[in-house]
C-alpha cells in the first residue's frame, strides 16, 4: 500500500480540508507528492522528519492528528516526547491506531514492536482528556492482540 494512502483517503472524506504528512522515509515522502501533484492537489504539506523533531507547526494547528502503525516503532527515549507533541499539536482529537496494553507505560517490546498504555501515557501530559479505546481493524499477528483504535478528546 502507497504511503500517501491515508492522506488521499482523507481527502476523499474531507475535499477542502488542510492535510498534512510526516514520515522519515524521504522515498515515501517523494511518492506522496508526486501523486498529490498528478491530482492537482496543492492543499497538502509533506514534510520529511521524525515526530520527536516537529518544530514545523505551532502547537494547536489541526484539529485532528492521528498516527497509524507509527508509534510501535518508537523506543520509550522518543515516544513519551512524540505523544506530548501530539496533543499539542491538536486542537481537538488525536487518534491512534497502534498497540496498547495497559500497564505497559513504559513501553513493552514484542515481536519487534512497541506497545504502551496509551491511557496512562496520555493522562501524564493532558489529565482532563477523555480517552476511548476500541479493537484495531487491523487483523493479523500482534495486531490481534494488541491492536486498538484510542481516540483522545482534548477538549
Amino acid at each position: 500500500m502507497p504511503q500517501h494512502q491515508n492522506l488521499r483517503l482523507l481527502r476523499e472524506m474531507l475535499p477542502f480540508a488542510k492535510l498534512a504528512g510526516v514520515d522519515i522515509n524521504k522515498k515515501a515522502i517523494k511518492h506522496a507528492k508526486e501523486y498529490f501533484q498528478s491530482v492537482n492537489d496543492n492543499n497538502v504539506s509533506l514534510i520529511v522528519n521524525k515526530g520527536d523533531q516537529l518544530t514545523e507547526f505551532e502547537d494547536g494547528s489541526f484539529d485532528v492528528v492521528f498516527s497509524q502503525a507509527v508509534m510501535i516503532h518508537h523506543p520509550p527515549k522518543s515516544f513519551d516526547k512524540v505523544v506530548a507533541k501530539m496533543l499539542k499539536l491538536s486542537s481537538n482529537v488525536v487518534i491512534f491506531n497502534e498497540y496498547h496494553l495497559d500497564g505497559a507505560e513504559e513501553g513493552l517490546f514484542d515481536s519487534g514492536r512497541w506497545v504502551y498504555d496509551y491511557f496512562k501515557v496520555v493522562q501524564k501530559h493532558h489529565p482532563d482528556a477523555k480517552v476511548t479505546m476500541q479493537q484495531s481493524d487491523f487483523k493479523g499477528g500482534s495486531w490481534d492482540k494488541y491492536g486498538k483504535l484510542v481516540t483522545v478528546i482534548l477538549r
